[in-house]
Parts: C-alpha cells; sequence; structure tokens
C-alpha cells in the first residue's frame, strides 16, 4: 500500500453504527395525526401546562417536576426547529413507559386543535370553560329560585298572620263594643298619666337645680365674710354651671364615675350682738351714769 491510504467504510456506512432513532422511528407504530405539523408560536402554552402537569402526575401518580419540566422544554422550539412528535414519544417512554403513547396521541391532538384558534386554546378546553360557566349560572338560577320561593313562603305566612290577628281584633270589637271602647279609654288614660310623671319630673328637676344654686350662692356669701368681706370674682361660666348649666363644678360624675353629692349647706352666720341699752336718768335730778345732769338740775 503506498502513501498509507486506508482503504474502507465510515460509521454511517456500517450498519452496526446506524442511528438507533431512525430504526426506533420506523419500527414504531404512530397516531395518523402525528404527520401533522404544529407551530409552537401558534400555540398558547401557557394553557397547556395545567393540563401536562396534570396528566403526568396522573400516570405516575404524584407530582414529578423534572419530569414536567422536560415535556415543556421538548414543546418549545429552538433555532427555529419544529416539535416532532415521534421522537417526543420515544425520548418519554423511559419516564412515562406504557402511559407514554396515549398521553401523546391526546398531546398532539390539543396542539393541532391549538393552532388552528385564534387565542391558541384547544377546542376541548373552550367547550369544557363553556360548559362549566353554564353549570355555574344555573347553580346561581337555582340558589336564587330558592331564595326567591322561601322569600315568598315568609311573605304569605306574614300575610296570613296578620289577616288572623286582624280578623280576630275584628271579631272582638264587633262582639263587646264596650271592651274596645274600655281599650281606648285605658290607652288615653296611659297616655295622661305618662304626661303627669313627666311633668312632675320636671318640675322636680327645675327644684333641685335652684335648690343647689340656693345652696352654692349661701356657701359663697359665707366664705366672702370669712375673707373680711371681699367678694370673690365669679365668671359667667361659673353662675352658668351653678344654675345646671353645662360644665358646672358639681355637674357630671366624679374621676371614679359616680354621681357627684352637693356639698351640705354652710352653717348658719353667727346672730350680730346685741346693742347697748340706752342710759336711764336720775329722778333726783343727779348725774347720769355718763356724767351728764339731769334736766331738773339744769333748771
Amino acid at each position: 500500500m503506498s502513501g498509507n491510504n486506508f482503504r474502507g467504510v465510515s460509521a454511517d456506512q456500517d450498519g452496526r453504527f446506524g442511528d438507533k432513532m431512525k430504526k426506533m422511528i420506523k419500527s414504531t407504530k404512530f397516531p395518523a395525526h402525528f404527520e401533522t405539523k404544529v407551530d409552537m408560536k401558534k400555540v398558547n402554552l401557557d394553557v397547556m401546562l395545567p393540563w401536562i402537569t396534570e396528566q403526568v402526575s396522573e400516570y405516575l401518580g404524584f407530582e414529578d417536576e423534572v419530569v414536567i419540566g422536560y415535556v415543556e422544554s421538548q414543546l418549545r422550539e429552538t433555532d427555529g426547529a419544529r416539535v416532532d412528535p415521534k421522537k417526543m414519544q420515544l425520548s418519554l417512554t423511559g419516564f412515562l413507559e406504557a402511559n407514554t403513547p396515549p398521553f401523546m396521541r391526546e398531546l398532539w391532538a390539543l396542539l393541532v386543535s391549538a393552532q388552528e384558534n385564534e387565542h391558541g386554546i384547544p377546542t376541548k378546553f373552550l367547550e369544557k370553560k363553556k360548559e362549566e360557566l353554564r353549570e355555574k349560572r344555573e347553580e346561581q338560577e337555582r340558589i336564587a329560585a330558592s331564595l326567591q320561593a322561601k322569600r315568598e313562603e315568609v311573605e304569605r305566612a306574614m300575610a296570613a298572620e296578620a289577616a288572623k290577628l286582624r280578623r280576630e281584633k275584628e271579631d272582638a270589637s264587633a262582639s263587646s263594643p264596650a271592651a274596645a271602647r274600655e281599650e281606648r279609654d285605658g290607652r288615653e288614660r296611659s297616655g295622661r298619666r305618662r304626661s303627669r310623671s313627666r311633668e312632675r319630673n320636671d318640675r322636680r328637676s327645675s327644684y333641685d337645680r335652684d335648690r343647689d344654686y340656693d345652696r352654692r350662692r349661701g356657701r359663697d356669701r359665707y366664705d366672702d365674710r370669712e375673707r373680711g368681706g371681699r367678694p370673690r370674682r365669679r365668671s359667667r361660666s361659673r353662675d352658668r354651671g351653678d344654675r345646671g348649666g353645662r360644665g358646672g363644678r358639681d355637674a357630671g360624675p366624679d374621676e371614679f364615675g359616680r354621681e357627684r353629692v352637693p356639698p351640705p349647706p354652710p352653717p348658719p352666720p353667727p346672730p350680730p350682738p346685741p346693742p347697748p341699752p340706752p342710759p336711764r336718768a336720775k329722778a333726783d335730778g343727779g348725774e347720769s351714769s355718763d356724767g351728764r345732769k339731769s334736766a331738773g338740775d339744769n333748771a
């Protein structure tokens, strides 16, 4: 052999190193709709992810984030390459095993339906959402009808009770007019008694205010005399408070929440001293007790 040239076959030409994926694709039977190409740019993948999570969790018996993330990565196109459902099914066989064909068959049917709709949502999902909204609306209508029926039943019962009471009252009035007249007179007497009681309370309150005012005025006059006759200046608000107005010194409860008790009246002032007795004149004309002579001596 000249020139150190080696002759033989390449790896592609050697059957031992052939593409195993192509052999598996040729040997596996796939659904007919796998031949339909799907443009993932027209599919709303965010709507598909909840369905994928639900199906994978149902097949595996638990929520496997690794498998869910792998399916999502297979559906997202990279470098402009389209998703091949056949290769994707063979890749997922190691995770889902016998559940892979039904999963991929339903998934690809939804993707084909989604790319044909305007918003990229499968028709099955739209119909399911409409059905849920219809059932919810019917449930609300049933609840509203039930509430309306109960309300009408309560109103009928109240109307029947009111009619019954009205008939009993009319029968009682028709059978005993004297009793009805006595009942009316009793109501009038009760109203008059309440009016008289209210008037007594008003008079008693006015009397109490006047009595308290007189007590405080007397106490103030006594204090003025004790200070030597210097009157104490009083403000208008103090006078209003003494008369029972708002903000008085003894008005309202004290700091412990108890009603204030008016102070006792001050003791009466001491009586003035008696005047001295008048001088008495002597009968014999002598001098009086103050050294003055009587009128007879001057004569």
